[in-house]
Order: C-alpha cells, then sequence, then structure tokens
C-alpha cells in the first residue's frame, strides 16, 4: 500500500510539473517551463526507466516545446532533446525484437519495434526542420534523407498508415525543395517522384470510382498533385517537353477531383499544359520543316553537283 501511495505521489508530481510547464510557456516563461519538463522527465526516468516510451515521449515533448519559444539559442538544445528521444526509440525497437526472439509468434512485437522505429525516424525529421531554420541545407538534407529511408523501411513488415504517409510526403516534399535550391534538380526530381510511387493511383480510382472521397485520400491526391507539378517544372528545365506534359495531364486529373473544373487553380493547370502543349507542337513542325529544307537542299546540291559533272564532261570532250 505504501508502494502504492508512492507511486499515486508520482504520478501526481508528473502531472502537476506538466500542467506547470504548458502554463509557464504560454505566458512567456520559457526558462522556468523548460525546467519543467526537465523535472518531469526525471520523475519519468525514476519511474518507467531512461529506457522506456514516457521517457522518449518526454524528450520529444521538450524538444518541440524549445521549437515553440522561437529562440535561437534554444535549436542546439532542442536537437539534443530530439537526439535523446531518438536513442530511447531505437533502444526500445531493439528490446521489443529481443523480445519477439522469445516469441517468434508474437506478431504484437513486431508492431511495437516498428511503431519505435518509426517515432526514431520522426525524431530526425524534427532535426532536420531545425537545420533549416539554422540555414545548414546539407545537415537538413541528410536528416530528411535519412528519416525518410527508415520510414520506407517499415513498410516491409507494415503498410504505410496514414500518418506516415502525410510524413513521407511533407518530408519529401521539403527533400525536394531543399536539393531543387541547391541545383541538385536530379536530387530534387528522385524526392518528388518518390511521393509518386506510393500507389496515389489506387487512391485515385477510389475516389473516381466512389465519388465519395474520405478528407485525407483528397488530401493525398492533392500532395500527388503538387508533387506532379513540381516534376513537370524540373522537367521543361531539362528540355524534356513530353514528360513535362506527363506530369501536368497528372496533376489536372487531381486538382479536378480535389478543386473541379472551374477552381482557379485547376484552370493555371489546364492553361499550362495547353500553352506547353503548343509550344511542343510548334517545335515539332519547326523541326518537321527543318528536316524537309534539309531534304531538299541536299536534292538541290545533288543537282547542281550532277549538272555541273555533265557540264565539265561535255567541255571537256574532244570536237570533230
Amino acid at each position: 500500500q505504501q508502494q502504492q501511495q508512492q507511486q499515486h505521489m508520482y504520478y501526481d508530481a508528473i502531472a502537476n510539473a506538466q500542467k506547470t510547464a504548458i502554463l509557464l510557456s504560454k505566458v512567456g516563461f520559457f526558462d522556468a517551463a523548460g525546467r519543467k519538463y526537465q523535472q518531469c522527465i526525471e520523475i519519468q526516468a525514476r519511474i518507467y526507466g531512461a529506457i522506456s516510451l514516457p521517457v522518449a515521449k518526454g524528450w520529444s515533448d521538450y524538444g518541440a516545446f524549445l521549437l515553440t519559444s522561437k529562440l535561437v539559442t534554444k535549436y542546439d538544445e532542442a536537437i539534443e532533446a530530439y537526439a535523446k528521444a531518438r536513442a530511447a526509440y531505437k533502444a526500445l525497437s531493439s528490446q521489443s525484437n529481443d523480445n519477439d526472439n522469445e516469441n517468434k509468434n508474437n506478431d504484437t512485437s513486431y508492431s511495437y519495434s516498428n511503431m519505435y522505429m518509426y517515432q526514431a525516424a520522426l525524431m530526425l525529421l524534427s532535426t532536420a526542420s531545425i537545420k533549416v531554420k539554422q540555414k545548414d541545407a546539407a545537415a537538413a538534407i541528410l536528416s530528411y534523407q535519412k528519416g525518410i529511408d527508415e520510414i520506407r523501411q517499415q513498410q516491409h513488415d507494415h503498410a504505410y498508415t496514414m500518418p506516415m504517409l502525410k510524413h513521407l510526403v511533407s518530408a519529401s516534399m521539403k527533400l525536394g525543395g531543399l536539393k531543387a535550391k541547391r541545383g541538385d534538380d536530379v536530387g530534387a526530381l528522385q524526392a518528388y517522384e518518390s511521393i509518386l510511387s506510393l500507389q496515389y493511383d489506387t487512391v485515385t480510382d477510389t475516389v473516381t470510382a466512389n465519388d465519395e472521397p474520405s478528407h485525407s485520400d483528397i488530401n493525398l491526391i492533392l500532395d500527388a498533385g503538387k508533387a506532379h507539378i513540381k516534376c513537370a517544372t524540373i522537367r521543361q528545365t531539362m528540355n524534356q517537353p513530353a514528360l513535362a506534359i506527363g506530369h501536368l495531364r497528372e496533376a489536372l486529373k487531381h486538382y479536378t477531383i480535389k478543386y473541379g473544373v472551374s477552381h482557379r487553380d485547376t484552370q493555371a493547370i489546364a492553361g499550362s499544359l495547353r500553352q506547353l502543349q503548343l509550344q511542343e507542337r510548334q517545335e515539332k513542325e519547326k523541326d518537321l520543316q527543318e528536316q524537309s529544307l534539309s531534304v531538299v537542299s541536299k536534292e538541290t546540291e545533288a543537282t547542281t553537283t550532277a549538272t555541273t559533272t555533265t557540264t565539265t564532261t561535255d567541255e571537256s570532250s574532244p570536237t570533230t
């Protein structure tokens, strides 16, 4: 009974520390709020152990809090908090795998392991967002890429959940944008096209068939449309109009499902598509004309050469 009372005392202390931290942060006392967050983590570690879900989540929450303070001086501290959260999640995942080795039929252990690794990957994405704020594009790209790769690894055992898809799409769009700003069009294209590999066509076909898309389906379709537009822009800079047109056609389909035919965004894409198609036709016609002129020129040159040869032969013939 005394042990139960002590546990309740700890639980109350955690709850009070969390509430106080939130209240202090709302009124702008960030240093005091930060100390409360740290106090909360210390109590959780005492109860559950340093490698525990409450402690991992505590470090993650602390990192998020440091970001909400919008103080540049707190960015490195936030990165450190996310690193500690990531380490805890990875350790929890490892423990789940060890438990599974004792019971091969324990599917729950597999799901817990994947869940923890997924959370560990999210810590990398959070770190990447801080690196962007610190103007460290190279480090941000590395964190985004590693986080994306780790989330994708989870699909080997389990299908993507909607939150996974949302995080993958968001991170891939940001990764593509960073690479594009650094002049890496190929890398940016790979990032955007990776979004299109998430089987959006299945979602689109389902929506078209049912005509009652869910909010999540619609958002995924719009994300795919945005990715197609990014790909089309890059393909144009690479002088690949046919591929750019293909992406714009897909984008138009996605935006039509989201907004309808008459929406200004849909109309803008349709206008860009028509313009690009017109340019491609004009280029093809120009190429055909140049080919025709080249053929005529060669035929004229051949005729002139033959005539000159005949004339020369006639002039060199002996007269009688």
